[in-house]
C-alpha cells in the first residue's frame, strides 16, 4: 500500500496540542523511512483501524525510525523513540492523541492533534530523551474520525453530592489552578486523559498536568482559543466566572468502587470576586461529576446566588464545554449553554452527552535498559602519622560494581570531563503562545511591565512566618523585588527560604538602592555570611552580609556594558574562582562567561558559551559542584547544559521540563551534591508563579518541590527577581598539585568489567613539613552518575602534631 508519514520531532518531554503543521512549521509529509506498523508480539492493533509500532535507537536524527522495540543504553545517553501509526482501515482519522506510561503513567505527547490520516497512510512521531533509569513503557495511540458534538440536557435529575466532609481540599490562591489526577480515564472531545487542571474560577482544563490554560481567565465566550496550543483549549466550564479564593473551598473525592466509580470536583461556597469594596462572603456551591466507563459529564448546582445579585445564576459567567478554534480560524468547536445569563438555578443539573464517533486505539511496548558504572572504594578516610621528614605509602582500591565501563580521575578532573561529546538534541526553543508578561531581565521594573503585572494578578494575602534558616532542610537565599504598583517605584532585596518547603519567604531587613535588582550571586568557600552578588543591570559587584544587613559596593565588573544583562554567578571550590555569566552582549544574543575578582570586581573574559547545534544560547544561571564541574540552565530551551569553565564550550545534558524563559537560578548544595533550581513557571498563567526544583545532573530531569511565596498588597507587591545561593558548605576536592605532601599513582584509570578493582598508591611525604596536623579532601571523580565525586578525608600528623596545630591541605 502507499505509505506516507507525517514526521514531527520533539527533543525532550512536552505536550503538543492542535495541528502539527501549525505547531511546527517544519512538519511535512515525507516518504516513509521505515515499514508501516503491523501487528506483532510487541504491539496490539485494531484489525479495522490503526496499528502502532515503537522503535528506539541511538540515531538522533529527528526523523530516524530505525532500531527495535528495546535498547541497552548508558545513564545520561540520549535515545530516539519513534512512534509509527498506520491506518489499515477505510476510514480517514482526523484527530490523534498519544500517551506513554514509561516515566509517568499518565504522560501524553500529543493531545487532540488534527491531521488527516487517510487509509494506508502512516504518522511518525519522534521523541528524543535523556535516559537515567530503566524504562518499560506501553504507548497508546487514540485516533478519532471526527470530533463529537456535546448536547446539554438541563432536565437531568438533580443529584448534588456534598463531599466537603470526605473530600480532599485543594490549596488554590487567587487566580490559582492545580493539577488533579483522575482515578480512571475520561474521553473529552474524543481524546482520553486522566489529567485535569482545576481552576479557582469555576472551570476545568482537560488533558494536561499544569496547563496554564484557565487560571488567569474567566467568563469567556465559547468557543475560545489558546494561541499556545494552536487553538486547542479543552475547558469544562460549570460556572466560569471570577471567584474569590479567600472564601469557601474546592474539594475532590472518588465515590464508589471500580468499575462504577464517580469523581467529583466541588466548588463550595465560593464568593464572587469584588475588585473594590468589601469582599462578598456568600457564594455559590456547584460540582462537576465524571463517571467511570462513560463519557458523559454532569454539572450539579446546589445554589448559585451571591451577596451581590448582579452575579446570581450565571449573570457574569460562561457555562459550557469547549474544544477550541481550529488553526484556520474558520471553525469553532464548543457548546455554549449560557453566557452572562440568568440561566443556572438552584438545584439544577446539566448532563453533557457526546455524539457517537468512530474511534480506533492501538498500543505498543518499548523498553530501554539503562546501565551505569558503580564506583566503590575500600577506604572512606585516611589518618596517617609520620616522623618529621618521613614518608609512607597507603593503598587505595577502586572497584567497578556496575554494568558499564568506569573511568576515574584522582584529585581534580578535567574541566570538560562532564561535558557530553558530539551533537546532542535540546528541546526546541518554545514559548507558551502569547506570553502575558515579558519576564526578560531588561523588562523588569519598568512602568509598562508593572502595569501589565497589575492587570495580571489580584492582591494576595501575604503569609508571614519566622525565619526558616534555623531549621531549613536546604537553606537558601534568593533575590526579591518589592514594588508599589501604584507608583511603579520599587527596590531589590534578599529573602531566606527552605528549598524543600519554599512556601514561606523571609525578607532580609535591608533593601538595595531603588531600581536595583540582582539575579546572580553565591557564597564563597565556607563563608556563609557574605553573599557576593552582581546587579542585573550595570554589573556592579555587591557584598551582602545576610546577618547584619550591611550591603557593600565592591566595584563595577564591566559585564553587560554593551546592553547585555548579568544573569548568573557561581563560586568554584576547586579553582577558587568566582564565575559570572551574561546574556545578549553581542548581536547573536549569546551568553558569555567571565571570572570576577571578589575583592575588586574586576572581570576577565573566559569565552562565549557555545552548544553544538544551538545558534543562540541564553544561560540564565550557572552552578559548580564540589569537583569543579560547571552546569548551566539554558533559558530558551529549558535544558540543563554542562559547561567547560576553562573555555565556555558546552553541551546539552537534557530537558529539565521546567517551562520558563530567561528567569531561572541554580546552585548546588555543597553538603550533599544535589542540584537545585528556582524558576518562574511560564506555563502557569495563574500569576507570576515561582517554584523550586531538584534536578538530576545526569539527565536534566527536574522534580518540583513547591511554589515560593510572592505577591502581596499592591503597595508592597513582592516579585522573585532571580538568583540562588544555598547556605550549606562542603569539603571541596583538593587539587593535588597544591598539596605537596600527597600524591597518587596512577592518578587516573578505567575498569571495564564488573567486580574488577584497580590499586592506587597514595604517597604521604613529610620531608618539607613542620610538625603539625595537615588535612585535605581527596576526591575520586568518575563517570558513575550517582557518585561523580567520592570525597575521602585525609589527615597527616607529622611528629607530635606540633601541639595539634591544624593546617589545610593547601599549606606546604
Amino acid at each position: 500500500m502507499a505509505t506516507k508519514k507525517l514526521v514531527w520531532a520533539l527533543a525532550g518531554s512536552g505536550l503538543l496540542y492542535g495541528a502539527l503543521a501549525a505547531a511546527d512549521p517544519s512538519a511535512t509529509l515525507v516518504p516513509a523511512r521505515g515499514p508501516a506498523a503491523v501487528a506483532g508480539q510487541d504491539n496490539t492493533c485494531d484489525a479495522d483501524g490503526i496499528c502502532l509500532a515503537v522503535t528506539v535507537s541511538r540515531n538522533l536524527d529527528p526523523q530516524a525510525c530505525d532500531g527495535g522495540p528495546s535498547l541497552e543504553a548508558v545513564a545520561g545517553e540520549q535515545v530516539n523513540f519513534c512512534y509509527t501509526v498506520t491506518n489499515h482501515s477505510a476510514t480517514t482519522y482526523e484527530y490523534h492523541t498519544l500517551g506513554d506510561n514509561g516515566a509517568d503513567p499518565d504522560q501524553q505527547f500529543l493531545f487532540g492533534v488534527h491531521q488527516p490520516l487517510a487509509p494506508g497512510e502512516s504518522y511518525q512521531y519522534n521523541r528524543i530523551l535523556t535516559v537515567g533509569a530503566n524504562l518499560r513503557s506501553t504507548a497508546t495511540w487514540t485516533a478519532v474520525a471526527a470530533l463529537p458534538n456535546y448536547v446539554a440536557d438541563d432536565t437531568a435529575p438533580a443529584q448534588f453530592v456534598d463531599i466537603t466532609a470526605i473530600g480532599q481540599a485543594l490549596d488554590l490562591g487567587q487566580n490559582g489552578q492545580t493539577p488533579v489526577a483522575l482515578p480512571f480515564p475520561v474521553h473529552f472531545y474524543g481524546a482520553p486523559s486522566r489529567r485535569i487542571a482545576v481552576s479557582v474560577h469555576g472551570a476545568i482544563g482537560f488533558g494536561t498536568d499544569v496547563s496554564g490554560l484557565i487560571g488567569g481567565l474567566w467568563d469567556q465566550p465559547l468557543p475560545t482559543a489558546n494561541a499556545a496550543n494552536s487553538g486547542i483549549y479543552p475547558v469544562i466550564a460549570p460556572l466560569w466566572m471570577r471567584l474569590d479564593a479567600r472564601y469557601g473551598a474546592i474539594y475532590t473525592a472518588t465515590l464508589g468502587s471500580a468499575p462504577n466509580r464517580r469523581f467529583v470536583i466541588e466548588w463550595y461556597d465560593r464568593a464572587a470576586f469584588a475588585s473594590s469594596g468589601p469582599a462578598d462572603p456568600r457564594g455559590a456551591t456547584f460540582e462537576v461529576v465524571f463517571t467511570e466507563g462513560s463519557d458523559e459529564i454532569e454539572f450539579q448546582y446546589l445554589h448559585t446566588t451571591f451577596e451581590d445579585s448582579s452575579y446570581d445564576h450565571g449573570l457574569q459567567a460562561s457555562v459550557g464545554v469547549n474544544y477550541g478554534v481550529m488553526p484556520d480560524g474558520a471553525m469553532g468547536v464548543a457548546t455554549q449553554y449560557s453566557l452572562n445569563e440568568s440561566s443556572i438555578q438552584d438545584g439544577m443539573a446539566i448532563r453533557w452527552t457526546p455524539s457517537a464517533i468512530t474511534r480506533s486505539v492501538a498500543s505498543a511496548w518499548s523498553g530501554v535498559t539503562v546501565g551505569a558504572p558503580v564506583i566503590r572504594l575500600d577506604h572512606d578516610a585516611y589518618d596517617v602519622t609520620l616522623a618529621p621528614g618521613g614518608s609512607a605509602t597507603r593503598a587505595l582500591s577502586i572497584g567497578n560494581y556496575g554494568n558499564r565501563p568506569l573511568g576515574y580521575e584522582i584529585g581534580t578532573q578535567s574541566t570538560s570531563a562532564h561535558v557530553p561529546p558530539g551533537l546532542r538534541h535540546a528541546p526546541a526553543a518554545q514559548s507558551p503562545g502569547e506570553l502575558q508578561l515579558d519576564t526578560s531581565p531588561s523588562a523588569r521594573l519598568t512602568p509598562a511591565w508593572l502595569a501589565a503585572l497589575q492587570r495580571l494578578q489580584a492582591p494576595l494575602a501575604v503569609r508571614r512566618g519566622p525565619s526558616p534558616m534555623g531549621s531549613a532542610g536546604v537553606p537558601g537565599y534568593t533575590g526579591i523585588s518589592t514594588i508599589d504598583v501604584n507608583t511603579f517605584l520599587g527596590h531589590g532585596g534578599l529573602a531566606a527560604f527552605d528549598l524543600l518547603a519554599p512556601q514561606t519567604l523571609t525578607p532580609a531587613p535591608f533593601a538595595l538602592p531603588d531600581e536595583t535588582t540582582w539575579s546572580a550571586g553565591d557564597f564563597i568557600g565556607e563563608d556563609l555570611t557574605n553573599l557576593y552578588a552582581v546587579t542585573t543591570a550595570g554589573g556592579v559587584l555587591l557584598r551582602m552580609d545576610v546577618d547584619s544587613g550591611t550591603v557593600t559596593t565592591i566595584g563595577a565588573t564591566g559585564i553587560g556594558a554593551n546592553g547585555g544583562s548579568v544573569t548568573g554567578a557561581a563560586y568554584d571550590p576547586v579553582s577558587g574562582l568566582f564565575y559570572v555569566v551574561s546574556v545578549s552582549e553581542d548581536l547573536l544574543g549569546r551568553s558569555k562567561l567571565y571570572t570576577v575578582d571578589p575583592a575588586t570586581g574586576a572581570s576577565n573574559f573566559v569565552g562565549g558559551i557555545s552548544v553544538p547545534g544551538m545558534p543562540a544560547v541564553a544561560i540564565t544561571d550557572i552552578a559548580v559542584d564540589a569537583g569543579g564541574a560547571m552546569y548551566g540552565f539554558e533559558g530558551l530551551s529549558h535544558a540543563l547544559v554542562a559547561i567547560d569553565r576553562a573555555t565556555g564550550d558546552a553541551n546539552v545534558i537534557g530537558d529539565t521540563g521546567i517551562f520558563t524563559q530567561y528567569t531561572a537560578a541554580m546552585d548546588f548544595d555543597d553538603s550533599d551534591g544535589r542540584l537545585y533550581v528556582v524558576a518562574l513557571d511560564n506555563a502557569d498563567t495563574s500569576g507570576l508563579v515561582t517554584k523550586s526544583y531538584v534536578v538530576d545532573p545526569t539527565t536534566g530531569a527536574a522534580t518540583e518541590l513547591g511554589a515560593l511565596e510572592t505577591g502581596g498588597a499592591l503597595d508592597a507587591y513582592r516579585l522573585w527577581s532571580g538568583g540562588l545561593a544555598i547556605a550549606r558548605s562542603g569539603k571541596p576536592c583538593a587539587n593535588l598539585d597544591q598539596v605537596p605532601w600527597l600524591s597518587a599513582d596512577p592518578a587516573a584509570g578505567a575498569i571495564d568489567d564488573y567486580g574488577v578493582s584497580n590499586l592506587v598508591n597514595l604517597t604521604f611525604d613529610a620531608s618539607a613539613l613542620d610538625a603539625g596536623v595537615y588535612t585535605t579532601t581527596l576526591c575520586v571523580n568518575s563517570n558513575d552518575p550517582r557518585k561523580r565525586h567520592v570525597a575521602v578525608p585525609v589527615t597527616l600528623t607529622v611528629g607530635d602534631g606540633g601541639g595539634r596545630i591544624f593546617a589545610n591541605g593547601f599549606d606546604g
